[in-house]
């Protein structure tokens, strides 16, 4: 399965789009929707089609994760395990009480409880898809 364009379009609605490099809180240079590596360096300004396409490639490996360990075939539940992965990371989720509990059934409904460990801070939701409403 590939990201819907509702998808991209929800993960681009919720990143910042800087079209000149800067770095981050942990400094690694940024650029487009949270780019990390080339072209991002100091002093790069980019296209807003170019950071498009950047977002598409980074997402791909999210992509062939979910397709290859989780077997989702709901697009919004992949659209929104996408948009989690992307921004914790392929490493931190594969480590997640979340990922396993969808390995062993991805209609489990502990899996919403866990969902919103990476959702909520400080007890505050911060939006985004939400896997447990597509479980409907």
């Amino acid at each position: 399965m590939k990201t819907s364009e509702s998808g991209v379009t929800f993960i681009m609605s919720k990143e910042s789009l800087c079209l000149t490099s800067y770095q981050d809180v942990a400094g690694n240079w940024t650029v487009g929707y949270g780019h990390m590596g080339s072209p991002a360096a100091p002093g790069v300004t980019i296209t807003q089609t170019e950071a498009i396409k950047m977002l598409r490639a980074d997402i791909e490996p999210v992509e062939k994760f979910i397709n290859e360990k989780l077997m989702i075939n709901d697009q919004n539940k992949f659209d929104a395990l996408v948009s989690l992965i992307f921004n914790i990371g392929i490493g931190n989720f594969s480590k997640s009480l979340t990922c396993s509990l969808i390995k062993a059934d991805p209609r489990n409904p502990a899996i919403a409880f866990e969902w919103i460990e990476f959702i909520s801070s400080g007890g505050k939701g911060t939006g985004g898809f939400c896997f447990a409403d597509s479980m409907n």
